[in-house]
This record gives structure tokens, C-alpha cells and sequence, in this order.
């Protein structure tokens, strides 16, 4: 059975590209985005098409979530029966320093694209992908991957690429922005069964 792409998004606009089964269920779910968020499972709510996603032997097929969905996370604060921001608090980037392997599937970014322009629209559309997927405005290329993305020319582009997108802080406390995102390439021998995973730095 293939695998879906859907979308985890939280109160903090962050978004979070999964790829699930059809068949899981919301508890596989909560598990998958505990994961990636620190948030316990029993402590989510999961909100899909304004339906909460309560019963947890429930699977994603029979609640209709298709690739392409986008499922709303809230969680549930102690001593309180909604989820909220508490005052004094700032929106962050969830917790701050963290790494993810992606496979990006360049070919639908570069198709239809003239021929001097693929290769240079594909390490856009990575940066972008690496904006909206970390939350951080800075994006940084490692050469190797630059590299990767040139090797067989500007006007052929592989059709999927892996990467690490890896949250940093900067260094520089005058910079602008306080976090970047560092993306490396990821050799691989084949893209089968590959899913979103978080890597340890």
C-alpha cells in the first residue's frame, strides 16, 4: 500500500510534512507526531476538517484524510479543558535545534521550466521547502548538495533528491534572525520506502 503526504499543523503556524499508511490509526498518528513535536499523544488534539480525531483505533482511510490533508494540532495545557497560549509567551519554533531527512521530489518543481532555468529553480525550491518546513527565513545549502543538483547539468535535474534540513542557532547574537537551517545532501541507493525521519545531530 503507498504511502500519503499529509500535513501536521500547529497553533504556531509551523508545519509539519508527514508520510503515513492509510491504515494507520490516530493513535500511530499521535505517535508519529509526538516524534517530531515533544508533545505527548495523550496530551494532543488532532482536528481534521473540523472533527476532532478522538477515538484512537479510528484509521486515517475511514476518516477520509487523503494525500495531501492537513491535520490541526492542538495540545492540551494542564488545568485546562482547550488548548491556548498562556500569557507571557512568545511563538517559538518548535523546540528550537532539530534535524530531519526529507526526500523532496524535485521533478514537479522543475517540470515545465526552460531548460536554463531547472537546475537553478531546483535549489530554490529546496530553500523554500526548507523555509516552510523549519520556520526559519536563513536558509543554508552545503556545497555538496549545490554540488548534487548541478552534476548532470543545468537543464537535468534528478527527479528526487534526500536531504537533511537541520534547525541551528546562529551564532552571530547580532544577527537578524536567531535560528537558520542548514540543509545537507543525503546519498541514498534508492528512494523506495524512504520516509520523513528526525536524525540525531
Amino acid at each position: 500500500m503507498s504511502a500519503i503526504h499529509i500535513v501536521i499543523k500547529t497553533l504556531y503556524a509551523d508545519e509539519i510534512p508527514l508520510s503515513v499508511l492509510p491504515l494507520f490509526t490516530v493513535k500511530q498518528l499521535k505517535d508519529l507526531v509526538q516524534e517530531f513535536t515533544h508533545v505527548a499523544a495523550q496530551d494532543q488534539r488532532l482536528v481534521f476538517m473540523g472533527q476532532r480525531l478522538d477515538n484512537d483505533h479510528t484509521t486515517l482511510r475511514a476518516l477520509n484524510i487523503m494525500d495531501g490533508s492537513t491535520v490541526y494540532l492542538a495540545h492540551l495545557l494542564q488545568g485546562c479543558g482547550m488548548a491556548k497560549e498562556s500569557k507571557g509567551t512568545k511563538r517559538s519554533t518548535i523546540h528550537d535545534v532539530v534535524a530531519r531527512e526529507y526526500t523532496i521530489h524535485l521533478h514537479k518543481h522543475v517540470h515545465g521550466r526552460s531548460f536554463k532555468k531547472r537546475a537553478p529553480h531546483a535549489v530554490k525550491a529546496i530553500k523554500a521547502f526548507a523555509q516552510k518546513t523549519m520556520g526559519t527565513a536563513d536558509v543554508r545549502l552545503d556545497p555538496t548538495l549545490n554540488k548534487q543538483i548541478w552534476s548532470k547539468g543545468v537543464k537535468t535535474v534528478q527527479h528526487r533528491i534526500r536531504v537533511r534540513l537541520s534547525r541551528k542557532r546562529n551564532d552571530d547574537e547580532e544577527a537578524k534572525e536567531k535560528l537558520y537551517t542548514y540543509v545537507s545532501y543525503v546519498p541514498v541507493t534508492s528512494f523506495k520506502g524512504l520516509e520523513t525521519q528526525v536524525c540525531d545531530e
